[in-house]
């Protein structure tokens, strides 16, 4: 009689079993769903970091020819500089920004993995000093919508040599 009474109480029955895995299943899922948002900001936030870098790259380039300068000439997504030592000029072209030195082919300034979606010269003068603005957006080029980051960066810098 004691080993009767000790069967039925050992163990689970089906009803607390099925009640458990619901609590274990509704616990996965939740889990499942933390992870795949911080996988997801995770990827936009790496993205995010990468066009910072990119755009911050092209504007130091910008900035390091144009305080060289000593002339400029600004088009509407192009900028020519005359310098000291040497001719530089940049170019926008279908997202792609091109930097071209006078003796050489023009370079790309940019990964593949970024389109400059837009980039615009202002040429702003007072007397002799002139300054030229420079408005830059940068994206990521993927389809991923998860993926994508955008940035826009303004600034504007003079040449050293006025």
């Amino acid at each position: 009689m004691a080993k009767n009474r000790l069967s039925k109480t050992a163990g689970l029955t089906l009803i607390e079993l099925i009640v458990y895995l619901g609590i274990f299943v509704v616990l996965l899922g939740l889990l499942a769903a933390v992870l795949m948002t911080i996988v997801r900001v995770e990827s936009q936030q790496r993205a995010s970091t990468e066009v910072n870098r990119e755009l911050l790259f092209i504007m130091n380039s910008l900035k390091t020819d144009i305080r060289q300068a000593s002339s400029i000439n600004v088009g509407t997504s192009s900028l020519t500089i005359t310098g000291i030592n040497t001719d530089v000029g940049y170019l926008l072209t279908n997202g792609v920004l091109t930097r071209k030195d006078s003796e050489e082919t023009p370079e790309r300034i940019h990964s593949e993995e970024t389109i400059v979606d837009s980039l615009n010269f202002n040429e702003l003068s007072q007397g002799s000093i002139y300054a030229v603005e420079i408005e830059i957006t940068l994206s990521k080029d993927t389809p991923d919508p998860a993926q994508a980051g955008t940035q826009t960066l303004r600034t504007t810098v003079a040449p050293l040599s006025q």
